[in-house]
């Protein structure tokens, strides 16, 4: 959205990359973080900034503190887990989370997007573990296979223990003001293709906002919604946002 919405925003919900904006708008985000609005992140947030200089450097994904993603999300990006591209994830809820206002109504979560290697922090609520899949439907069998995790070089099953894709945390941010975060290493297009994920991140702006979240929240389309294939260099030129106005 345009930056100068951030003034006025009661919530920020971000599906971003390496971002580097400008210093007039790293100050708006910042403000708005500041005022303790709920924070809805999504899949690529983890890594939501590279390559800002000065005031906002701590903010790059691999600055000596993990960033934004790693001080307020939960975690920074870390590896790919499942084979990108490859191996789907089905979510899992996590033990003694089923009841969980965020988990309401949300059936199978499935994202065709692979399980990120995250590791959020003691203070985290895990919510959904990712089990890493042979395939790249829900309906195939979980993986078997070991390998090393990026963080201590510890080797362990795929998915033993499943990597958390969901999480949830309450951070006093600098100016003393606490923002509700929900975490969610999901978020692709093809992702909310799943019914469940789209409740997922939609029970998650009525639990950040402090409202009821409904036994099932409408998370029907408007207009019609085939995702393209997620890709670094799969964007359709010229398409500007006029153009898919529904």
């Amino acid at each position: 959205t345009h930056p100068e919405a951030l003034d006025s925003a009661d919530a920020i919900v971000m599906l971003v990359r390496f971002r580097h904006w400008d210093d007039d708008t790293n100050k708006r985000f910042e403000a708005a973080v500041n005022r303790g609005v709920p924070i809805i992140a999504m899949r690529t947030s983890t890594h939501a900034f590279s390559g800002l200089k000065g005031t906002y450097e701590k903010w790059n994904y691999n600055s000596s503190g993990g960033g934004f993603g790693k001080q307020v999300l939960g975690e920074t990006w870390v590896s790919h887990w499942g084979r990108h591209k490859v191996e789907a994830s089905l979510g899992v809820v996590e033990k003694g989370a089923k009841d969980h206002p965020i988990l309401r109504g949300a059936a199978q979560i499935f994202a065709n997007s692979d399980v990120y290697e995250a590791h959020p922090p003691a203070d985290a609520k895990i919510l959904v573990r990712g089990q890493v899949l042979k395939g790249m439907t829900a309906d195939t069998p979980p993986a078997d296979y070991r390998k090393k995790r990026s963080t201590d070089k510890e080797e362990q099953g795929v998915n033993e223990p499943m990597m958390p894709i969901a999480w949830t945390r309450e951070v006093k941010n600098e100016a003393g003001r606490v923002n509700k975060i929900f975490t969610t290493t999901m978020g692709a297009a093809t992702d909310l293709e799943s019914e469940g994920t789209r409740r997922l991140i939609v029970n998650s702006v009525f639990w950040g906002l402090g409202l009821k979240v409904p036994d099932k929240a409408n998370v029907d389309y408007i207009g019609d919604y085939k995702a393209s294939m997620y890709s670094s260099k799969g964007h359709k030129p010229g398409v500007r946002p006029s153009d898919l106005k529904l």
